[in-house]
């Protein structure tokens, strides 16, 4: 079994598509495999998905018709052969270390799921929400008050490393616009034993009113919930 699938939903992502896949296939983390969806975009974006599985057979690449980043991301996790499942919006990107951070935390502290922290990007200018705290260890129920807590880890997908086998008969609700992460990663996270949060940020999150995440309400610190 591959040790990690990486899941990236990408529509008319052409722009910044390189940079996320690059950071990717750069991973200390290198059994691993990336899977592509492409939902149906206008521009070069299938191209250059094409172009990447070519070039490295990590790369799997799926295209469909236009359904949305909750169609894509089912789509992926229905053929996702990885024991570890994580995922990656195609407008942002991640440090080299950050998979091998999640796994490393994960298996040593025998966690379910792992979870990081992360920079916030504006332009050139990168920053991030402070969290002074030390790395936590939650059970399920405290991790869904996490989840759910504006100001802490919060409901996204692309913070977190979750065993592939909790995601059995749990997928993303199309006809749900604003709450998908929330909902699912509320299922997830009742289904766990253990949760490891670490402060350290290494995800990468655009500010970008175009991106998956803010066209879906998943903006930082209203956790899906706005």
């Amino acid at each position: 079994m591959i040790k990690l699938t990486i899941i990236v939903p990408v529509y008319n992502a052409s722009k910044t598509l390189t940079r996320c896949i690059d950071s990717i296939l750069a991973q200390t983390v290198t059994d691993l495999e990336c899977i592509l969806v492409d939902d149906g975009s206008l521009d070069d974006s299938r191209e250059i998905c094409g172009a990447y599985k070519r070039k490295d057979n990590r790369i799997v690449v799926i295209c469909k018709k236009n359904e949305g980043v909750s169609v894509a991301r089912n789509a992926a996790l229905d053929i996702a052969r990885g024991e570890w499942i994580g995922f990656v919006d195609s407008d942002d990107w991640i440090e080299k270390q950050m998979f091998q951070s999640l796994l490393e935390n994960a298996i040593k502290k025998q966690a379910d799921i792992s979870v990081c922290a992360f920079y916030e990007v504006y332009g050139e200018y990168q920053s991030v929400y402070p969290d002074n705290r030390p790395d936590m260890i939650l059970d399920s129920n405290n991790a869904v008050l996490e989840l759910l807590d504006m100001e802490s880890f919060g409901g996204y997908s692309c913070n977190k490393l979750v065993k592939a086998e909790l995601f059995q008969g749990i997928r993303y609700d199309p006809s749900v616009q604003t709450m998908s992460d929330v909902l699912v990663f509320y299922q997830i996270f009742k289904r766990a034993k253990k949760i490891i949060y670490s402060p350290k940020p290494y995800y990468n999150y655009v500010q970008n009113p175009d991106s998956i995440v803010h066209k879906h309400g998943l903006a930082k610190r209203a956790t899906g919930l706005s």
